[in-house]
């Protein structure tokens, strides 16, 4: 019996992995690194980060508020390589099965100025679980020498856009409370890889992060296995006060162009992005992305577009309790006690759902700065609107059918109204071939609303509203159908058909 225990005992304890192993400890200064924000700390940070991938992982301590520096190898090869060579990566963890913990306690990288077109100051390869926490990487995006390359004997001019804070790839972990600014190309840049056949989607949180003043995207993603962004804040990514940006210079680009799609979900939760070059989110690539959800929440959106409207989302798309100032692009969305701030390209809906949402316009002309605000449609699907709430809503302030707060002219726009509240807002719908229309439904519409109908026969319908002061105005063979309606001293165009059933009118 002893012996049989004895064997069981030896025979179990082989069979599990090192306890010891996976909390080993790492200090950069015990490798060489000095931390001292002059000394280039690049050979020891190499050095410690091949000890770590040897032990299969373990936990890695900076030292607390030190800087390190470090001066990467030039790579001016125009980008043509998969990864950086390994003289631009300063900490290339890979193949960590183990448990990774990296707590950076307050320190600081920072990148010397260097003409690369592709580094990485932390890279993520294949790593089954990592943590990197506490600290601040800095790059080099103000004093890069962006100059043309040689790459084949050929001398060309590059974007230089491939130089990332963290590049993962097919890794899953936690970055949380870390400060990410001034890189030549993304902050964060997370995907996959492909091994014997085999595609590995990276899994990733995002917590308390500070990602601003990179060129390309604050946060660029293709195919994942699900992501989750909590409380971060991304501002000032592309052309900003002396930063030059590339395309498409946006707070977070899902740019699934490896055409693997997305196999879980995508949560953005108290999120602020603001002053982005071009874009705070955007979707519009080659492959579009189809995580199984996408929910964006108590988020801030400023300035630049929200694009959502090329993702397409099995179980569906949804915006809760959010904040936009900003011209979105939605699709097929349930969008649900949001606020909205809108200008002249300010709203493209399709198939879109809005319940108790506010919409605020700028009044100023459409050709003018700020814009006047729009809505457009995209390809005819209905839109709803429930119990919300829309004011100053206009384009310019002329007569121009297709140029009004509601634009139903150019592009097909169908909107259904139901208890929803209007004020100071213009609509403007017609040409047959367009099919637009709009349907209301227990609404109330307040003085200084005006509704131009053009040459579709189709009429605009309103049931069971209040109408008080509102001008609507017929072209050709407009049409107005009102049921269950009060209509107070509106002044009414006959120049088209209207119809009334059932309505008190009131002059």
């Amino acid at each position: 019996m002893v012996l049989v225990l004895v064997v069981c005992m030896t025979s179990c304890a082989g069979s599990q992995p090192s306890t010891a192993a996976s909390t080993r400890t790492f200090h950069p200064e015990d490798y060489g690194a000095k931390g001292n924000g002059r000394t280039n700390d690049l050979n020891a940070l190499q050095r410690l980060t091949r000890a770590v991938n040897e032990n299969g992982g373990g936990i890695v301590v900076f030292g607390k508020g030190k800087t390190y520096r470090i001066a990467i190898e030039d790579d001016p090869n125009g980008g043509h390589t998969a990864v950086p060579i390994a003289g631009a990566m300063a900490l290339n963890f890979e193949g960590c099965q183990r448990p990774l913990t990296i707590d950076m306690q307050g320190a600081t990288i920072e990148l010397a100025p260097n003409h690369s077109t592709k580094y990485a100051l932390f890279r993520f390869f294949n790593c089954k679980q990592f943590t990197l926490q506490g600290g601040n990487l800095v790059g080099d995006a103000l004093k890069h020498d962006y100059s043309d390359v040689t790459w084949r004997n050929q001398r060309g001019r590059s974007t230089h856009e491939w130089g990332t804070g963290i590049q993962i790839n097919g890794a899953s972990g936690t970055i949380r409370d870390m400060s990410i600014s001034y890189m030549t190309g993304d902050g964060i840049y997370a995907g996959n890889y492909k091994q014997d056949g085999a595609v590995y989607l990276s899994r990733m949180i995002y917590e308390n992060l500070e990602v601003s003043y990179c060129r390309k995207n604050g946060i660029g993603q293709l195919s994942t296995d699900g992501t989750t962004f909590s409380n971060c804040h991304i501002h000032h990514i592309g052309t900003s006060d002396k930063l030059q940006g590339t395309a498409p210079m946006a707070g977070i680009d899902f740019e699934y162009e490896d055409k693997l799609g997305g196999k879980g979900d995508i949560i953005l939760h108290g999120c602020h992005i603001h002053d982005c070059g071009k874009n705070t989110i955007v979707t519009s690539n080659l492959a579009r992305p189809t995580p199984q959800h996408f929910l964006m929440e108590d988020c801030t959106i400023e300035g630049s577009c929200l694009d959502l409207v090329s993702m397409n989302s099995p179980r569906g798309k949804f915006l809760r309790r959010c904040t936009v100032s900003a011209p979105i692009f939605l699709g097929a969305t349930e969008v649900d006690s949001c606020t909205f701030q809108i200008g002249g390209t300010g709203l493209s809906v399709s198939g879109t759902t809005f319940r108790n949402c506010t919409f605020m316009g700028r009044l100023k002309g459409f050709d003018e700065e700020p814009h006047g605000s729009c809505f457009m449609g995209n390809n005819g699907t209905a839109t709803i609107f429930e119990d919300c709430t829309f004011r100053d809503i206009r384009g310019t302030n002329d007569n121009n059918i297709s140029r009004q707060g509601f634009s139903g002219y150019a592009f097909s726009l169908n909107a259904q109204f139901r208890r929803c509240t209007f004020q100071n807002v213009t609509f403007g719908r017609g040409r047959a071939n367009v099919k637009s229309s709009y349907q209301f439904d227990q609404c109330t519409l307040d003085k200084d609303c005006v509704i131009y109908n053009g040459d579709d026969e189709q009429p605009i319908i309103f049931k069971n509203s209040t109408l008080n002061g509102v001008t609507a105005g017929t072209k050709k063979t407009g049409r107005f159908q009102y049921e269950n309606c009060n209509l107070i001293a509106c002044p009414l165009t006959q120049s088209g058909k209207t119809t009334f059933k059932k309505c008190n009118v009131k002059k």
